[in-house]
């Protein structure tokens, strides 16, 4: 089954980190980007993304990748 990853189109414009969700793309993840819903907070304190409807967060774009990484490895079993 798919991974499907969403970004809000907010939290992307303020970090840059579209090169990674191009890499999670072409590694066959269905990646979508929205606008955000619910104004959450954690989307100002630093890139995220939602992997498979959990929210996955981050300091930075290299912590971000390393945390899909390691949820992505959980949802895959």
């Amino acid at each position: 089954m798919e991974t499907v990853m969403m970004c809000c189109i907010r939290n992307l414009q303020q970090y840059r980190h579209g090169l990674l969700l191009e890499k999670y793309a072409k590694a066959g993840c269905l990646v979508t980007v929205e606008r955000c819903l619910s104004q959450c907070i954690g989307c100002g304190k630093g890139p995220s993304v939602t992997v498979g409807n959990v929210w996955v967060g981050a300091e930075s774009v290299e912590a971000l990748e390393k945390q899909i990484d390691i949820r992505l490895t959980a949802e895959r079993g």
